[in-house]
């Protein structure tokens, strides 16, 4: 059923904005992040509907967009963390260990596969791979800062969105359509769970705190 991935192509982005529109103020630093990198992924989700205007530039102009949208998420995660109290702060060799062996899935995922015939995507992968590196360093570093339902959430979301971002690495090209591949089912439920997430970790510290989430957290951790 052709018609129903394109519905769901279409669909899934904007239905999301909506929802996390109705269910959250987006009146928190972490809530306003959240709502700009939705907001990036879904505009750049509906550019290919400009292929015929915008041609072998539209592929720059989506990875441009994805890399500030994944930007956003990571300083929304970051602004639900005390950073002193974070796993990576504390345990720098573990920082380190994930630091080197994120570079070299970079390397092999967004660097070496530009070599030769698509090295004119070089910078902008070098860049995507090392924004999705930052975006899994705050997830990593919520751990301890969220309950574990959230953490769980978010971190689900993690594997989903690096898993397609590496595949991009990968893959992307000037004829690439990014959010057509099967494999894009993978971005969607990373969305999908991201956001469910995102709402569920709002509405949860609302209810002992009408402040920002950050203050309500490193009030817990000095306590």
């Amino acid at each position: 059923m052709p018609w129903l991935a394109d519905v769901a192509r279409w669909m899934t982005m904007p239905l999301l904005i909506l929802f996390f529109y109705l269910n959250t103020a987006i009146d928190t630093k972490f809530e306003k992040k959240v709502f700009l990198g939705l907001t990036l992924f879904a505009i750049s989700n509906m550019l290919g509907i400009g292929q015929s205007v915008l041609g072998s530039y539209l592929v720059y102009i989506i990875i441009a967009l994805m890399m500030i949208a994944y930007f956003n998420y990571a300083r929304a995660l970051m602004a639900i963390t005390s950073p002193s109290s974070t796993i990576l702060f504390q345990k720098k060799w573990l920082a380190g260990v994930l630091l080197v062996l994120g570079l070299i899935v970079v390397y092999i995922c967004f660097v070496q596969t530009c070599f030769g015939i698509a090295s004119a995507f070089l910078i902008p992968k070098i860049c995507f791979g090392l924004v999705s590196l930052l975006f899994l360093f705050a997830g990593v570093n919520i751990y301890q800062q969220v309950n574990r339902g959230i953490l769980s959430g978010f971190w689900l979301s993690l594997v989903l969105l690096l898993f397609y971002n590496c595949y991009l690495g990968l893959n992307i090209s000037a004829n690439i359509s990014i959010f057509e591949d099967k494999l894009a089912v993978s971005f969607y439920a990373g969305q999908l769970i991201f956001i469910w997430t995102a709402v569920r970790a709002s509405l949860h510290f609302k209810k002992h705190d009408h402040s920002h989430i950050s203050d309500v957290l490193k009030r817990k951790v000095v306590q």
